[in-house]
């Protein structure tokens, strides 16, 4: 039987089995990263959320239905550690912001779960005012970068698993005869600073920005041998993505450099419109481009994370979005689980209540709906990995 046709079949059963039983699969039967682990037990299936209002906090009115659901089904969940949020200025830091990460940390580690963080550094999107409109040195932003990374990565020594250090590094897939990467300067927000104020690194055979390799060497130096270092980007999830063999030909290099980068982040934010499923921009998602992007990092040896995985439904979606949408999910998950490379995937949110909501415009883009109840996408997902612990044939 095609697959497809299989899997909507499966979905369809399980939809009906929801409906006679008052949708109890978060508290019955495996969970999905038990599921997961069956399959490959070197391989982490999670979220991220905001630690606060929206996230684990005893301040959120659904704090225990979302710990309940994150006990059931993930085994890694990303934190947000963002530097615009937590620094008020240069070593100091929300009590708040802290106590809640604090929180989500203690969380996670009483229940075996994995912690990766993000991010240490981005451009003017995710460091703060006095950051971006600071008119600092060279000398002064390193000094700023160093305090925070040692702050971060020591309070959580022992705690925290994996950190994206550097977020969206490139401007563009753009490499030039000569080698030279197009590094992103201004990110919509305003100026880089970090990238413009504190200039190149020259290796030798390839240059970064300063900013970029201090922030890495600064990592291993205060988060220790054990911490997994990420390097973060976004339309990088296939070779035909506009960073795609771009983004792995910049790991590799630093690598080649001695540079302590540990794997890719791959965000893989997507879409669908018109019956359609695309990648951020305007190209459609090619699954078999999906999977011959992970066969070059095999080839590579160098591990993947899927870091911030959501796919946005239209104005008004259909039945038939939402079951698109199911199936790209679990078409995304069928070919990561399968592929060594990939070390994680996590959703950006797992909740329509909580996820990104673009312009404030509610687009359901991630496993369950507002109500904590199941959708096709994390029935897709719950069916592909049964049949895959079962052996049955897909």
């Amino acid at each position: 039987m095609n697959r497809v046709v299989l899997l909507c079949l499966c979905i369809s059963l399980t939809l009906f089995a929801c409906k006679r039983t008052g949708m109890k699969e978060f508290s019955s039967g495996e969970g999905l990263a038990n599921l997961a682990r069956q399959v490959r037990p070197d391989f982490y299936l999670g979220s991220f959320y905001t630690p606060g209002h929206h996230g684990l906090s005893p301040d959120n009115p659904d704090n225990e239905q979302m710990r309940e659901f994150i006990r059931k089904n993930y085994n890694i969940i990303t934190a947000g550690i963002f530097m615009f949020g937590m620094q008020r200025d240069s070593g100091i830091y929300d009590p708040q912001r802290l106590a809640n990460i604090d929180y989500a940390v203690d969380f996670a580690n009483d229940n075996n779960i994995k912690v990766y963080f993000h991010p240490l550094i981005g451009g003017a999107n995710y460091s703060p005012d006095w950051i971006n409109n600071g008119h600092y040195t060279k000398d002064e932003l390193r000094g700023i970068m160093k305090e925070r990374i040692t702050t971060i990565l020591t309070r959580y020594r022992g705690k925290v698993h994996y950190v994206d250090v550097v977020n969206e590094a490139l401007g563009s897939g753009k490499i030039s005869p000569e080698g030279e990467f197009e590094w992103r300067k201004d990110d919509g927000k305003g100026e880089h600073v970090w990238m413009t104020q504190m200039g190149m690194w020259h290796g030798k055979n390839h240059d970064f920005p300063q900013y970029l390799v201090d922030a890495f060497t600064i990592s291993r130096e205060a988060g220790g041998e054990n911490l997994k270092l990420i390097l973060n980007e976004y339309e990088n999830e296939t070779t035909v993505s506009s960073k795609g063999k771009t983004f792995l030909a910049l790991v590799k290099a630093m690598r080649e450099e001695g540079i302590p980068v540990d794997g890719a982040g791959m965000q893989i934010h997507c879409k669908i419109r018109n019956g359609r499923f695309y990648e951020w921009g305007d190209t459609e998602f090619d699954f078999n481009a999906f999977n011959d992007m992970l066969k070059l990092y095999e080839k590579a040896g160098i591990d993947v994370h899927i870091t911030e995985l959501d796919i946005h439904l239209p104005p008004d979606p259909s039945k038939k979005d939402f079951e698109l949408q199911g199936k790209c999910f679990t078409e995304i998950l069928r070919t990561a689980i399968k592929s060594p490379a990939v070390k994680s995937l996590k959703t950006w949110g797992f909740t329509d209540k909580y996820a990104w909501k673009i312009d404030g415009i509610q687009s359901y883009p991630v496993i369950i709906d507002e109500n904590f109840k199941p959708k096709p996408a994390y029935l897709g997902w719950y069916e592909l990995l049964r049949s895959l612990t079962s052996g049955k044939k897909e």
